[in-house]
């Protein structure tokens, strides 16, 4: 976006120069959805790993909508205004309306979608993931789920993947 007024050099008032200001699409860089009760936990430990392993001047935004109850016009809002959405598949994220209502906002808009599951079997949202993706939706029945590990040197190939699809 270019700025047609133009504005004085303050220290040389002959030199005038122009503004260019960029125009974000989007609000947010990345929106973590997924079962409130299964995986909010692991959803916010995701955004906070992820934001510390981004470089500090290019911290990502994340919108995390698994970790309250759902809202339809705002979750609608938040995901039409993100550069990407991470889907945590759990055993019952395909009968949750609110995941499917926001992946559908999601598709009608172009926006990238990432599956990702928790890894641990210790924790809650644990699956099987072959058996839980028999139910997934079609356009996304054949996509790879990515792992989400607690520890830190098992994150490293998710966490880069993600900030690269984020932008």
């Amino acid at each position: 976006l270019l700025l047609s007024n133009k504005y004085c050099n303050a220290y040389n008032q002959n030199i005038q120069e122009e503004a260019r200001l960029s125009k974000l699409k989007f609000r947010y860089h990345i929106c973590v959805l997924g079962v409130a009760s299964e995986i909010a936990d692991t959803a916010i430990t995701f955004s906070h790993v992820l934001r510390e392993r981004a470089q500090t001047s290019r911290k990502p935004r994340i919108a995390v909508l698994c970790d309250r109850e759902p809202e339809i016009e705002a979750d609608d809002a938040i995901v039409s205004a993100s550069g990407m959405v991470c889907v945590f598949v759990t055993p019952s994220v395909w009968k949750d309306s609110a995941v499917a209502r926001c992946m559908q906002t999601a598709r009608d808009n172009n926006i990238s979608i990432i599956l990702m599951s928790q890894s641990d079997p210790r924790l809650n949202g644990n699956c099987i993931v072959k058996d839980t993706m028999q139910g997934a939706p079609t356009d996304v029945k054949n996509q790879d789920v990515l792992p989400f590990y607690r520890r830190s040197y098992e994150q490293s190939a998710l966490l880069d993947h993600v900030l690269k699809q984020a932008g």
